[in-house]
């Protein structure tokens, strides 16, 4: 691991997201998950990566990563 988490990143994602005046779409992916994809919906961001492997066999769980984002 490099030190830095996806919530450090989202200032430069978003400086890329202004420079690319919406010809392409920036979307943040690692480090994203259920506790912090909020902080990248509040900053604008309306897709996000994931890796899409459940951590338990009931996604249709309350606690789901799938319910939640």
């Amino acid at each position: 691991m490099n030190g830095y988490d996806a919530i450090e990143g989202i200032r430069n994602l978003m400086s890329f997201k202004r420079y690319s005046n919406n010809k392409i779409v920036i979307m943040p992916g690692g480090g994203v998950n259920k506790e912090n994809c909020l902080e990248f919906k509040n900053a604008g961001f309306k897709e996000i990566h994931l890796s899409g492997i459940p951590k338990s066999n009931y996604t249709n769980r309350k606690d789901s990563d799938c319910n939640t984002i």
